[in-house]
């Protein structure tokens, strides 16, 4: 995202909210968000203004912003959704491509692979076996989807980027940073 994209976004926050925020305290909001995409962030950005009825001196608005981006940017089907994919793929050789990667990681996890399927199509197991293997499979397949979206959230600053932020928002030689 440019800082163009940035201040468009943010103006329209802080005119929501009657916020001001110093231009080194901007610095860093944008630092910190830069890698969004940026029509994600101004979807997300106005999304907030809409739906957030009060804002609280002590919100962490970059989490805030962040949070949204990744509710807006999930195309994770919910866990019972993926069940069912996983259902119709057991009956169509053909469906089993098309799964989401958070769905076949949930498949290896609990150890329901493919050859557990009949030739013919559907589980090769008895029924309360499925049962075990579907909650189970809910299970991983939640924690699976919730880590992604929490990637998508706090992503992983290297050094370089980090002492760039640093370096824009004044910091740069100082003792400690």
């Amino acid at each position: 995202m440019t800082e163009d994209d940035f201040h468009a976004g943010f103006s329209v926050f802080m005119a929501t909210f009657d916020k001001n925020y110093p231009p080194a305290t901007l610095r860093i909001f944008y630092g910190l968000l830069k890698d969004l995409n940026p029509e994600s962030f101004l979807v997300a950005v106005q999304a907030i203004c809409v739906e957030q009825k009060e804002f609280y001196p002590n919100t962490n608005v970059v989490a805030l912003i962040r949070h949204k981006v990744a509710d807006l940017e999930n195309d994770l089907p919910s866990s019972e959704e993926a069940w069912e994919q996983v259902v119709a793929a057991s009956r169509d050789v053909r469906a089993r491509g098309s799964l989401h990667p958070e769905i076949k990681r949930a498949i290896k996890a609990v150890g329901l692979e493919y050859h557990t399927i009949e030739p013919g199509g559907g589980f090769c197991l008895a029924a309360d076996q499925i049962a075990f293997i579907r909650k189970d499979f809910l299970k991983f397949y939640a924690s699976f989807s919730k880590q992604g979206h929490d990637e998508k959230v706090v992503p992983i600053m290297s050094k370089i980027e980090a002492k760039d932020l640093l370096r824009q928002v004044g910091f740069e030689g100082k003792e400690g940073a």
